[in-house]
Protein backbone atom coordinates (compact mmCIF):
# COMPACT_ATOMS: atom_id res chain seq x y z
CA UNK A 1 0.00 0.00 0.00
CA UNK A 2 1.14 3.33 -1.15
CA UNK A 3 -0.06 6.87 0.17
CA UNK A 4 -1.15 8.87 -3.00
CA UNK A 5 -1.98 12.70 -2.88
CA UNK A 6 -4.76 13.85 -5.25
CA UNK A 7 -5.22 17.69 -4.64
CA UNK A 8 -3.44 17.96 -1.57
CA UNK A 9 -5.07 14.90 -0.10
CA UNK A 10 -3.77 12.09 1.03
CA UNK A 11 -5.59 8.66 1.09
CA UNK A 12 -4.53 4.88 1.16
CA UNK A 13 -4.70 2.89 -1.59
CA UNK A 14 -2.87 0.33 -4.06
CA UNK A 15 -0.59 2.17 -5.93
CA UNK A 16 -0.50 0.31 -9.48
CA UNK A 17 0.37 2.99 -11.98
CA UNK A 18 2.42 5.84 -10.49
CA UNK A 19 6.55 5.94 -10.49
CA UNK A 20 8.58 8.69 -8.97
CA UNK A 21 9.28 9.92 -12.79
CA UNK A 22 5.52 10.01 -13.49
CA UNK A 23 4.61 12.24 -10.66
CA UNK A 24 7.62 14.49 -11.22
CA UNK A 25 6.97 14.64 -14.77
CA UNK A 26 3.35 14.92 -13.93
CA UNK A 27 4.46 18.25 -11.30
CA UNK A 28 6.01 19.84 -13.60
CA UNK A 29 4.61 20.14 -17.43
CA UNK A 30 1.59 20.57 -15.02
CA UNK A 31 2.37 22.97 -13.13
CA UNK A 32 0.97 26.61 -14.68
CA UNK A 33 4.19 28.67 -13.69
CA UNK A 34 6.65 26.37 -15.82
CA UNK A 35 4.34 26.16 -18.70
CA UNK A 36 4.61 30.28 -18.61
CA UNK A 37 8.03 30.44 -18.52
CA UNK A 38 8.54 27.82 -21.47
CA UNK A 39 5.87 30.46 -23.58
CA UNK A 40 7.43 33.66 -22.61
CA UNK A 41 10.98 31.68 -23.55
CA UNK A 42 10.10 30.77 -26.57
CA UNK A 43 8.31 34.10 -27.67
CA UNK A 44 11.42 35.55 -26.70
CA UNK A 45 13.66 33.29 -28.70
CA UNK A 46 11.03 34.36 -31.74
CA UNK A 47 11.57 37.82 -31.24
CA UNK A 48 15.35 37.55 -30.96
CA UNK A 49 14.86 35.92 -34.30
CA UNK A 50 13.24 38.21 -35.95
CA UNK A 51 15.34 41.23 -34.21
CA UNK A 52 18.00 39.93 -36.17
CA UNK A 53 16.16 39.66 -39.69
CA UNK A 54 16.85 42.64 -42.05
CA UNK A 55 14.43 45.42 -42.82
CA UNK A 56 14.15 43.48 -45.99
CA UNK A 57 12.82 40.33 -44.63
CA UNK A 58 10.26 41.73 -42.69
CA UNK A 59 8.64 43.56 -45.30
CA UNK A 60 8.59 40.59 -47.19
CA UNK A 61 6.89 38.86 -44.26
CA UNK A 62 4.41 42.00 -43.71
CA UNK A 63 2.94 42.19 -47.30
CA UNK A 64 2.49 38.47 -47.59
CA UNK A 65 0.53 38.17 -44.24
CA UNK A 66 -1.57 41.26 -45.19
CA UNK A 67 -1.70 40.76 -48.69
CA UNK A 68 -5.00 39.56 -48.95
CA UNK A 69 -6.94 41.96 -45.99
CA UNK A 70 -8.12 44.76 -47.91
CA UNK A 71 -8.50 47.44 -44.37
CA UNK A 72 -4.43 46.79 -43.85
CA UNK A 73 -4.00 47.36 -47.64
CA UNK A 74 -5.75 50.65 -47.22
CA UNK A 75 -4.28 51.61 -43.89
CA UNK A 76 -0.77 50.88 -45.39
CA UNK A 77 -1.73 52.87 -48.43
CA UNK A 78 -3.09 55.56 -46.68
CA UNK A 79 0.12 55.70 -44.66
CA UNK A 80 2.28 56.02 -47.43
CA UNK A 81 -0.11 59.02 -48.81
CA UNK A 82 0.62 61.03 -45.86
CA UNK A 83 4.08 60.41 -46.43
CA UNK A 84 4.07 61.35 -49.99
CA UNK A 85 2.32 64.55 -48.89
CA UNK A 86 5.54 65.54 -46.66
CA UNK A 87 8.01 64.53 -49.91
CA UNK A 88 8.53 61.19 -48.23
CA UNK A 89 8.86 58.84 -50.79
CA UNK A 90 11.33 56.52 -51.98
CA UNK A 91 13.69 58.73 -53.63
CA UNK A 92 16.08 61.41 -52.20
CA UNK A 93 16.06 59.98 -48.82
CA UNK A 94 18.49 62.38 -47.58
CA UNK A 95 16.47 65.47 -48.70
CA UNK A 96 13.90 64.65 -45.39
CA UNK A 97 13.72 67.46 -43.13
CA UNK A 98 12.33 68.29 -39.77
CA UNK A 99 9.69 70.57 -39.96
CA UNK A 100 6.78 71.94 -38.28
CA UNK A 101 4.46 70.49 -40.89
CA UNK A 102 6.20 66.67 -40.41
CA UNK A 103 5.38 67.07 -36.25
CA UNK A 104 2.13 67.99 -36.81
CA UNK A 105 1.66 65.68 -39.25
CA UNK A 106 3.68 63.18 -37.20
CA UNK A 107 1.29 63.64 -34.11
CA UNK A 108 -2.06 63.97 -35.77
CA UNK A 109 -1.70 61.69 -39.00
CA UNK A 110 1.16 59.42 -39.35
CA UNK A 111 1.29 58.16 -35.84
CA UNK A 112 -2.31 57.61 -35.53
CA UNK A 113 -2.66 55.37 -38.34
CA UNK A 114 0.80 53.71 -38.06
CA UNK A 115 -0.79 52.53 -34.37
CA UNK A 116 -4.14 51.82 -36.41
CA UNK A 117 -2.15 49.39 -38.54
CA UNK A 118 -0.37 47.92 -35.71
CA UNK A 119 -3.15 47.70 -33.56
CA UNK A 120 -4.92 45.56 -36.34
CA UNK A 121 -2.35 43.69 -37.21
CA UNK A 122 -2.23 42.44 -33.87
CA UNK A 123 -5.72 41.61 -33.52
CA UNK A 124 -5.57 39.59 -36.54
CA UNK A 125 -2.74 37.73 -35.10
CA UNK A 126 -0.37 38.59 -37.80
CA UNK A 127 1.96 40.60 -35.80
CA UNK A 128 3.59 39.62 -31.82
CA UNK A 129 4.66 43.15 -30.93
CA UNK A 130 3.89 46.78 -31.34
CA UNK A 131 5.90 48.74 -33.71
CA UNK A 132 6.88 52.09 -33.14
CA UNK A 133 6.53 55.06 -35.06
CA UNK A 134 9.76 56.88 -35.71
CA UNK A 135 10.45 60.87 -34.92
CA UNK A 136 13.49 60.09 -37.65
CA UNK A 137 13.10 61.62 -40.64
CA UNK A 138 15.21 59.03 -42.53
CA UNK A 139 13.73 56.08 -41.27
CA UNK A 140 10.33 56.24 -40.15
CA UNK A 141 10.02 52.49 -39.22
CA UNK A 142 9.50 49.95 -40.61
CA UNK A 143 5.87 51.28 -42.76
CA UNK A 144 8.50 53.61 -44.04
CA UNK A 145 8.37 53.90 -47.71
CA UNK A 146 11.52 53.37 -48.15
CA UNK A 147 11.03 50.25 -47.25
CA UNK A 148 9.24 48.93 -49.55
CA UNK A 149 9.83 47.44 -53.47
CA UNK A 150 9.40 49.68 -55.74
CA UNK A 151 6.52 48.10 -57.97
CA UNK A 152 4.91 46.58 -54.34
CA UNK A 153 5.01 51.05 -53.67
CA UNK A 154 3.70 51.75 -57.23
CA UNK A 155 0.88 49.05 -56.91
CA UNK A 156 -0.30 50.07 -53.48
CA UNK A 157 -0.81 53.54 -55.02
CA UNK A 158 -3.44 52.36 -57.33
CA UNK A 159 -5.72 50.80 -54.68
CA UNK A 160 -5.52 47.39 -55.72
CA UNK A 161 -2.92 44.72 -54.54
CA UNK A 162 -2.38 41.05 -56.04
CA UNK A 163 -6.01 41.42 -57.67
CA UNK A 164 -7.81 42.38 -54.45
CA UNK A 165 -9.49 46.23 -54.25
CA UNK A 166 -9.22 47.89 -51.19
CA UNK A 167 -10.20 51.73 -52.69
CA UNK A 168 -13.97 51.39 -51.32
CA UNK A 169 -12.47 50.31 -47.85
CA UNK A 170 -14.88 52.47 -45.52
CA UNK A 171 -13.31 54.03 -42.34
CA UNK A 172 -13.01 56.84 -40.14
CA UNK A 173 -10.57 59.50 -41.49
CA UNK A 174 -10.98 63.03 -43.26
CA UNK A 175 -9.01 62.28 -46.08
CA UNK A 176 -8.65 58.89 -48.69
CA UNK A 177 -5.62 58.54 -50.84
CA UNK A 178 -5.58 59.72 -54.14
CA UNK A 179 -5.28 56.52 -56.17
CA UNK A 180 -3.78 56.45 -59.48
CA UNK A 181 -4.61 55.16 -62.32
CA UNK A 182 -2.97 51.06 -62.82
CA UNK A 183 -0.44 50.96 -66.00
Amino acid sequence: MHELRYGGILSKGVCSYSTKSDKQRRGIENNIIFRSLNFIKEVDDQQKILASASTESKIEQLIMRISTNEELLYLLALFHYECAKLGFTQNDISSRQMSWKFRLAYLFKLKPINNSFWDLCHLLELSNRKHSLSMKVNDLGLLDPQHFPKEVYQELQTGEFNGIDFKDVETVSFQKPQFTKKV
